[in-house]
């Protein structure tokens, strides 16, 4: 399989955060210097690329939990357009939406897939979040994004929010997006940093985007810096 596969891994976290995304999305690959190492794990289902991509970003503490808890949801609106640009707002927690935020907290749970269950994607649905794919993400995967955006003595630490206003820890989240956003404005060739792939399995990494439709947006974000936003 193509090292381009590999690359989206990252790319997506960057939307995200994921991505910084995200950084955007996706079930994806690494930069050419990474073609021997293991591929990321398969897509559980699929999402169609558009010029418009909405995509939710959730982290938790630990995928291997029974029941993962909830540390920060953020939502990405990837624009593929003559200019890509990526855009990324926070959920969870938050203090200017605190009734979403408590939506959000409350609805939160995963099934055995480690997907989100009906009741947090209706959340979304009906405080009119918009929303064509999502990932989620464990501290452990969150921590090899930080060392691979910011240097491997960066250290990740987020925690699980006391309650849906506690913001204190979206700092951190802020540093990782920008991080990947740096990195992606650099040639894969150029970057100063290999990505170890090793650390994205599915034990701490999940995403709803397919393999093709990740790569139909890698195509358009590869060949230009995207241009980043992330709202406080």
């Amino acid at each position: 399989m193509s090292s381009k596969i590999r690359i989206f891994v990252l790319l997506v976290f960057c939307f995200v955060c994921a991505s910084l995304g995200g950084l955007l999305a996706l079930r994806l690959g690494g930069p050419s210097a990474a073609a021997t190492t293991p591929l990321p794990p398969k897509a559980t289902s699929s999402a169609s690329v558009q010029e418009r991509t909405n995509l939710v970003i959730i982290q938790v503490n630990d995928l291997r939990d029974s029941s993962p808890r909830l540390v920060s949801v953020w939502y990405s609106i990837i624009l593929l357009k003559k200019q890509p640009s990526l855009t990324f707002k926070p959920l969870f927690p938050s203090q200017k939406d605190l009734s979403l935020a408590r939506d959000l907290q409350k609805n939160f749970s995963l099934n055995a897939d480690h997907q989100p269950r009906l009741g947090f994607l209706n959340a979304l649905q009906e405080n009119e979040i918009p929303w064509d794919a999502w990932l989620i993400f464990d501290n452990k995967s969150g921590t090899a994004l930080y060392r691979w955006a910011l240097g491997e003595n960066a250290a990740f630490t987020s925690q699980t929010p006391e309650s849906p206003r506690d913001i204190a820890h979206l700092d951190q989240d802020r540093s990782l997006l920008n991080g990947i956003c740096d990195m992606l404005s650099i040639p894969a060739q150029d970057r100063p940093r290999a990505f170890d792939w090793d650390l994205l399995t599915s034990d701490h990494f999940v995403t709803s985007v397919d393999l093709s439709s990740a790569l139909g947006l890698w195509h358009h974000l590869s060949d230009q810096s995207p241009r980043c936003k992330i709202h406080p």
